[in-house]
This record gives C-alpha cells, sequence and structure tokens, in this order.
C-alpha cells in the first residue's frame, strides 16, 4: 500500500477485521454493495471498519472507528435474496483520514483517504518475552478450547514476529468489538502484545470455568440418575423383604409403643386416635420418609398423661408450714393458697385459678410458686415468656412441617406428668409479637376457664383439658400485659421488702442458705441486727433480695477462708469486719436534719427500692412572679407544684403575705438527689408547706415528715405505698408523720412494729397541715 491511498469504505457489524486474517462477509447494505462491486470489478481494495453501534443503518464518520483494516476481495458470489457473499484478506492496518462520497454510474458510496497505521517499539527487551508468553498462552488455549481446530497449532508454531502473531490470535479467539479494536488501535507493539495476552488468559479463565460448571452439571445430574436407580432398587428389595420378614420387625416397634400403653387409662376420642395412627404405620413401610415422623406422633401422644392426676394436700396446717418455712411475709399470697386448699377439701372438682405476681425483679415471685407446688404436693414446671414472638411456641406446630413439635404447653405438662401440675408461666409481661404471630392471644385461650378444658394443640389436634392445672404468672409490671390476658388472671401485688422483712429474711434464709453453698454448715455465722441493717442500707438499693443475698455471700465466702486458715465454729461479723469484707457503704440514706429552717419540708416518698425522706426546699428573690422548678421532676410532680403555688397565693392573706411579694418575686422549688426521676402527686402537700414557710418566713418543724395530693381546693387525697413510706421516717429517725384521712383505712393492713412508736396525723384539708407544721413559739409570734 502507498503512503497515501483512497479507498472504498465498508462499515462491518459486530466485526473486526484484522491483517492475514481470512473473513467471509453478507453484503446487504446497498452503498457497501455498491462499493463492493466497484472494487472487485477494477480490482481495488477496500478499508474495512467497525461501527461503533451495530444497530446504525447508514453510518456517517461519526459512527465508525478510525482505524480499520485494508483488505483485498478474493471471492465474490451473488445470492438469490439479492445479497452478496464476499470472502476477505486483511492486509494492512490503516487510518482513514477522511471520509468523502464519489457518483460512479449516478450512484455513490463512501470513500475515504487511508494512510498506514504505525507500528514503533517502546521497549525492545521485553519484545521477547512477550512474544514467547502470548504464544505460549495461545497453545494452552487451543488445548482447553474446542472452538479452534487443532491444525491452528501448527500454523501458529510457524509465526516468527510479534506483529503477525497479534494478527493471528486475534482471529482465531472470542473477542468484543471493543477489545478487539483497542488491540487494533494500538501502535506500541509492547502494548499489543500485552494486551493480547490479557485477553488471551482472560478466555483461559472463561473456558476453563464454563467446564468447571459442565461438568458439575454433569456430575449433579448424574448423581440424580444413580441416586433413582438406587432408590428403586431399594423399594423393591424392601417390597421383597416387607413380603417375608418385614412384617415381624415392624410388629417389634409398634409392641414397643404398645408396651408404653400397659396400665393406662386415655380417652375415648385419644384411643381411637392412637389405633388409627398405628394402623397407618403398621400398612406403612419403615423407610417411608413419614415413617419416622408419624412414629413421633403416636409416641408423644402416648406418653402425654392423659387422666393422670397427682394427690392434692388437703391439710391446710401443712401447706401453711411450708409456705411459712419458704417465705418470710408476703401475707396475701400466703392466704390466697390456703383458701384455694379449704375450696379444694369442700370441692374437690374445683377447676384451677389462675393467678399472677406482680412486683420488683428480686421479690421472689419465681420461688413462691415453687413453695405453692410444695405446698399442695403437686409437680412443678416453668415456661419462661420472655423473648417468645411465635405463637408455635404456645400452640404448637401442624404435622405437615418438618421438624413439628407440640407447643411448649404441651411439652411441659409431658414433663410434669400430670395433668394438674402447677405451671409457672414466667415473664408474662416480655412478650412480643411479629410476622409469626402474637403469642399473648394464643395465651388467651390456655388462661381461660371457660375455654381451657378443651384447649386444641396444632401437632396434637386434640382437645387437651387444662382446667384442673394450677396456673402462675409472674410479671414486673401489669401495664404491659395486654388487657385481654389481664382480665383472665387474679392480680395480687407483691410489693418491695421492707428493712424489718429483708432484715428477718437474711437472718433464716439467705444466711442459711450461703453458709451450706459455701462449706460452712457446721460454721456458725452471726451477723448482728445493726450489721444486717447497714448491710441493707449501705451497700443494695432494690425492692428485692438478689443484692443482699450477693453481698451475704461475699460476707460468707471471706469467713470461708479464714476457716481454711484456722478452725473455729462460731464466727461474729462486727461493723470492722463488715467494711473490710465489703469495703465503703456505697449508699446512704436521709436523716432528720438537726433544727427547723425556712421553706425546708421532710416529704415521705416511695421508690422501687422501698421508701425515702426527700426534703424540698424552696426560695423567693427579685423576679416577676415565676416559678422554677428543679430535681429531674416528672409532669404530674410539675404539676403538683403548680397547684400547690396557685393555692399557696390564694390563702396568702391568712398567713399574712402580701400578694404583692408574689408578684415581685421569683419562686424556686428544689427536689434533693437530682440525678434521680422523680414523679408522682404525694408531694403537693409537702411543696405547699415550703412555699408558705418561704413567703411568710417562718420555720417549719423538721421532726415531722408528710406526704398527701394536693387539690387547687385545698383538698388532701389519698397517696400509694403507705408502708414503705413510714418505714422510711422511722429510718430517718422521725417519728411523726401527716397523711391523708383516706389512707386511714390501710393503717390495719401494717405490721404493728412499724407503727410502733410512730404518731400519725390524718388530714383533709391542707390549712389542717400548716396549723401542725410551724412551731407554737412562731405561731404565737405572729397572731
Amino acid at each position: 500500500m502507498a503512503d497515501k491511498e483512497r479507498l472504498p469504505i465498508i462499515p462491518l457489524k459486530g466485526v473486526v477485521v484484522f491483517p492475514h486474517m481470512v473473513v467471509p462477509l453478507i453484503i446487504g447494505r446497498p452503498s457497501s454493495m455498491r462499493a463492493v462491486l466497484y472494487a472487485y470489478e477494477n480490482n481495488t481494495k477496500v478499508f474495512l471498519v467497525a461501527q461503533k453501534d451495530k444497530q446504525i443503518e447508514t453510518p456517517t464518520q461519526e459512527d465508525m472507528y478510525k482505524v480499520g483494516c485494508v483488505a483485498t476481495i478474493m471471492e465474490l458470489l451473488h445470492l438469490p435474496n439479492g445479497l452478496v457473499r464476499i470472502v476477505i484478506q486483511g492486509e494492512q492496518r490503516a487510518v482513514a483520514m477522511n471520509l468523502q462520497y464519489q457518483e460512479v454510474d449516478e450512484n455513490d458510496f463512501p470513500w475515504a483517504e487511508v494512510v498506514p497505521a504505525e507500528l514503533y517499539v517502546a521497549n525492545e527487551t521485553e519484545i521477547e518475552p512477550l512474544f514467547r508468553s502470548l504464544k505460549d498462552a495461545f497453545f494452552e488455549y487451543i488445548e482447553v478450547s474446542d472452538k479452534i481446530p487443532k491444525d491452528t497449532l501448527f500454523a501458529v508454531t510457524a509465526i516468527e514476529t510479534p506483529e503477525k502473531l497479534v494478527d493471528a490470535v486475534m482471529a482465531n479467539i472470542s473477542a468484543s468489538v471493543e477489545e478487539a479494536q483497542a488491540i487494533l488501535e494500538e501502535n506500541n507493539l509492547n502494548e499489543r502484545l500485552t494486551k493480547a495476552l490479557a485477553l488471551v488468559k482472560k478466555e483461559i479463565d472463561i473456558v476453563r470455568l464454563e467446564q468447571d460448571i459442565n461438568q458439575r452439571v454433569q456430575n449433579r445430574l448424574e448423581k440424580q440418575q444413580k441416586k433413582y436407580i438406587l432408590n428403586e432398587q431399594l423399594k423393591e428389595i424392601q417390597r421383597e423383604l416387607h413380603d417375608t420378614e418385614g412384617e415381624e420387625s415392624e410388629e417389634g416397634t409398634l409392641q414397643e409403643l404398645r408396651e408404653k400403653m400397659k396400665g393406662r387409662n386415655y380417652p375415648d376420642e385419644v384411643k381411637e386416635k392412637i389405633e388409627k395412627e398405628m394402623d397407618k404405620l403398621r400398612k406403612m413401610p419403615t423407610s417411608s420418609p413419614e415413617y419416622p415422623m408419624n412414629y413421633n406422633y403416636v409416641e408423644w401422644i402416648i406418653e402425654f398423661p392423659w387422666n393422670i392426676y397427682t394427690q392434692d394436700n388437703k391439710d391446710i396446717t401443712l401447706a401453711e408450714e411450708v409456705l411459712e418455712k419458704d417465705h418470710y411475709g408476703l401475707k396475701e399470697v400466703k392466704e390466697r393458697i390456703l383458701d384455694f386448699i379449704a375450696i379444694r377439701q369442700l370441692n374437690p372438682q374445683s377447676k384451677g385459678p389462675i393467678l399472677c405476681f406482680v412486683g420488683p425483679p428480686g421479690t421472689g415471685k419465681t420461688s413462691l410458686a415453687q413453695s405453692i407446688a410444695r405446698a399442695l404436693n403437686r409437680n412443678f414446671v416453668r415456661f419462661s415468656l420472655g423473648g417468645v414472638r411465635d405463637e408455635a411456641e404456645i400452640r404448637g406446630h401442624r404435622r405437615t412441617y418438618i421438624g413439628a413439635l407440640p407447643g411448649k404447653i404441651v411439652q411441659l405438662m409431658r414433663r410434669a406428668g400430670s395433668m394438674n401440675p402447677v405451671f409457672l408461666l414466667d415473664e408474662v409481661d416480655k412478650m412480643s409479637m411479629d410476622f409469626r404471630g402474637d403469642p399473648s392471644a394464643a395465651l388467651l385461650e390456655v388462661l381461660d376457664p371457660e375455654q381451657n378444658h378443651a384447649f386444641n394443640d396444632h401437632y396434637f389436634s386434640l382437645d387437651i383439658d387444662l382446667s384442673y392445672v394450677f396456673f402462675l404468672t409472674t410479671a414486673n409490671n401489669v401495664y404491659n400485659i395486654p388487657e385481654p390476658l389481664r382480665d383472665r388472671m387474679e392480680i395480687i401485688e407483691i410489693p418491695g421488702y421492707t428493712e424489718l422483712e429483708k432484715k428477718m429474711i437474711a437472718k433464716n434464709f439467705l444466711l442459711p442458705k450461703q453458709c451450706k453453698e459455701n462449706g460452712l454448715g457446721d460454721v456458725k455465722i452471726h451477723i448482728p441486727d445493726e450489721e444486717i441493717l447497714q448491710i441493707i442500707r449501705g451497700y443494695t438499693r432494690e425492692a428485692g433480695l438478689r443484692s443482699l443475698e450477693r453481698h451475704i455471700g461475699k460476707i460468707v465466702r471471706k469467713v470461708a477462708r479464714e476457716r481454711v486458715k484456722k478452725e473455729f465454729s462460731r464466727f461474729v461479723v462486727t461493723h470492722k469486719k463488715l467494711e473490710q469484707y465489703l469495703g465503703i457503704p456505697r449508699y446512704d440514706y436521709t436523716k432528720m436534719q438537726k433544727e427547723p429552717r425556712v421553706g425546708v419540708v421532710a416529704g415521705m416518698a416511695w421508690t422501687e427500692s422501698g421508701g425515702d425522706v426527700l426534703y424540698i426546699e424552696s426560695t423567693i428573690f427579685k423576679g416577676k412572679g415565676n416559678l422554677i422548678l428543679t430535681g429531674n421532676l416528672g409532669e404530674v410532680m410539675q404539676e403538683s407544684a403548680k397547684i400547690a403555688f396557685s393555692y399557696a397565693r390564694s390563702i396568702a392573706d391568712q398567713y399574712n403575705i402580701p400578694a404583692k411579694k408574689f408578684e415581685d418575686n421569683d419562686l424556686h422549688i428544689h427536689v434533693p438527689q437530682g440525678a434521680i426521676p422523680k414523679d408522682g402527686p404525694s408531694a403537693g402537700i409537702t411543696m405547699l408547706s415550703s412555699i408558705v414557710s418561704t413567703f411568710s418566713g417562718r420555720k417549719v418543724r423538721h421532726d415531722i415528715a408528710m406526704t398527701g395530693e394536693l387539690t387547687l381546693k385545698g383538698d388532701v387525697l389519698a397517696i400509694g405505698g403507705l408502708r414503705e413510706k413510714l418505714l422510711a421516717t422511722k429510718r430517718a429517725g422521725i417519728y411523726e408523720v401527716i397523711i391523708p384521712r383516706q389512707n386511714e383505712k390501710d393503717i390495719s393492713d401494717i405490721a404493728a412494729e412499724i407503727k410502733k412508736d410512730l404518731t400519725i396525723h390524718y388530714v383533709e384539708k391542707a390549712i389542717e397541715v400548716l396549723d401542725l407544721i410551724f412551731l407554737p413559739e412562731e405561731n404565737v409570734k405572729n397572731t
């Protein structure tokens, strides 16, 4: 080819032609057909160039690549359908300089002036290694691929120049138009070899991956075919064995089930179901996938304790002894259990009650359920509902599911071995729901005395009588129990233990238990009452007993270490030893202030860990009549402060407080221990007392504590947690209290030991409170 030559252009769809490449082409585009005929008749070469987008029928210069291949038409054949088939041979890479149309016999086709493409070597030392690597890689590709004739191997072996090797490789390998065009356009011989080598290696990986996939598919098909044949053979063998010896082996398996049924009294419906399922097993081959599923189903039904009941303990005295031995206090719960035992004596057919113990963690709810089982002489099972989300945990799965099982109700009844166990549903307020259903809804039937005589488990599909089960549930918060479920239960509140109860439990239960667990059963460890109270007040702050038991256990372990060093049979834990074992006390409790002060009033508060005394403080300073509240107060307590402030303004005249004083000063009320959240309406009269004291400048008695909700009209309403509040005042050294008149009825339920030495004032109006708290000498001074 000359340095510059003018040639017809043939745009190609989806193919890139390289030098020395012989390619058959079908020409259908009219302009291309005219270009081919012109070149063939005039013995002219053509310029083959790939289209960028093969969907375009009439490409322009922008739609074609600039670099292509000059080729010679070796053969031309007119096809019957009007198309032209040609065979061309590539000769040389070339670059199109421009594109134009030439009129020949009133027809036109694209022409281009083309020049040979440059070729240079960037690094001579790399050429030989790249040449050899490309040739070796192409030989490997020929070996692994079944698309290239083996004769190509000999033709490639004879190639001695790198540029011809690249052209030969590209003529025989699968590549996209973009990949092939990139190599055709590359003028750097090093890069041409490198790109061709990368393309060959990629194709080798693809071919090997295809072969691996095909092999795996083939192996899988062969395994399936083999498994099918073996299964068919196995069926025939088992069929033959079943006709001869199979009946004996199956009868042996069924005989085991019949042995389990001996001496058992099943309901008619259950007995009919068992016989029906066993008849299915008898006819079913043991190799059948359904055989173990049916066998498990029959075994579950047979082993369920149908019509098995334990004999209840009807001795109330014995039951009372058991309850008293296991638990201190909890009078209401114990009386409810003794009531049930008495009813069972009078009416043996009475149904089991459903009790719900609600209280803070560590108050003995779960252990109380175990004690009830012992007192009644019943079996005990426990199901923890914390975190249960699936309804099937209660009702079971249907038998059609793989790995199906009965629900926990049936499973635990089978473990109990009787139809009247004490069944504890622990943490009933911790259930949740998701797409698998609502377990609390499934419990409605279980805990409804009008429905649970015919509870239906999805796995059993048989009615189960749960009416004789003594269901107990526990919860920390009654408000988290769904309302329909709560309606079916008898709620029994288990409040936090008082200091007195904790002291007695520590002495009579926790200390002996820890001595036994730590190998000191033969050592009499004595912890004086003052030291036990110090543990309760200084090292624990809880409603329950867990932390108290941990600290007593820590003391006992320290004593065990000393016992190993030195033999002794009695040990007294003194105050000095207590601090040595447990360290410095972590908590402190409020004590009575030393003298009366203006605006500082003792209020009685209830917390989850027991009662406490809070001295509410207030002060005034120049301002615009604003009310400032601090101390981490909740919304209800903030409202109580506003009510107290408004009522104080309404009675200001009675205490010689000028109205302008409220307008010219800001009031700041603070409740100490600001890190602890506080809420509730019972601090209403305490805040009122502090406000009136601050504005009047009169001191308030420091030896009296109060609690009560205040209304805008000055009425004092009832409050809760009275027992804990009274204990807290005695602990603080305060022996005179003010409580609402409406709570007078609750005093009778409080132990005499708590009320001992206490002076209790019952009030109905806020004015009565104010008359009690101001010092007598100051009252005289202001009249």
